[in-house]
């Protein structure tokens, strides 16, 4: 595996090349998490929360029972929530995306010293919409929500699923 710091270089016996492997420290589950929850909480406060107060403000019910009343009665709606949703899950993907491309942390990866960095020589920005693919809320993508922490405790804190597929890791800052 090409991490950031490996090298080449050529021996003087035999004139081969040999890379010297430099695994970055990775990051340990529990920094992973809680850095994960921070972002989360930043996601909710700051993008979220508006586009469920005006979900809740069209609806025009305080609960859940209200909320699906307006719903039975105004099927049309029903679209219009898939699509807010999905909108949602693509402007909180887009935060994940943007800041672990263009810096290597998302907020929440800043306070706990983690950064999230590419196997192959050069970072491309597929490889970050991939590793958080488990984000949009359709099947089967929802499903890798459930794969991915699985496969992180079978690989023994390694890295992801989806950050195996993607060639990424999240290693210590």
């Amino acid at each position: 595996t090409a991490w950031p710091g490996n090298y080449l270089y050529w021996t003087d016996e035999n004139q081969t090349m040999v890379t010297e492997n430099k695994s970055p420290n990775l990051a340990p589950i529990w920094r992973r998490a809680l850095s994960f929850i921070i972002d989360l909480i930043i996601v909710e406060v700051f993008l979220v929360s508006w586009f469920w107060m005006l979900i809740k403000k069209s609806t025009s019910g305080d609960g859940f029972t209200d909320t699906m009343s307006f719903l039975a009665a105004h099927p049309n709606a029903v679209v219009s929530l898939n699509i807010i949703t999905l909108y949602i899950a693509l402007v909180v993907m887009a935060y994940f995306v943007i800041l672990e491309y263009t810096i290597g942390q998302t907020i929440g990866m800043i306070l706990f010293k983690l950064k999230a960095v590419s196997t192959h020589n050069h970072s491309h920005w597929w490889q970050f919409i991939v590793r958080n693919l488990f984000l949009i809320p359709i099947f089967p993508f929802i499903l890798l929500a459930l794969i991915d922490p699985i496969y992180l405790l079978w690989k023994r804190g390694e890295c992801r699923a989806l950050e195996q597929i993607s060639g990424t890791r999240t290693v210590m800052a």
